[in-house]
């Protein structure tokens, strides 16, 4: 399947144009690989926002330190 996906993917750049049944496949097979993604390695969104927020509690405490 991944392999499907890939040689979609770069007929959808390198052309011939992809036919519209290849569009719906390649949508499928998109959110199929997203959806296996997210259970066997999700992304660490969490981890990410807490130091997103961090950052900005260094900078806002920098600015009035000013």
């Amino acid at each position: 399947k991944n392999n499907r996906r890939c040689d979609l993917i770069d007929r959808e750049f390198d052309g011939p144009p992809l036919t519209p049944a290849e569009v719906v496949e390649l949508a499928g097979l998109q959110d199929e690989m997203l959806r296996y993604r997210q259970r066997v390695a999700p992304l660490p969104i969490e981890d990410a926002r807490r130091l997103h927020q961090e950052l900005l509690a260094k900078v806002a405490a920098q600015e009035t330190q000013q």
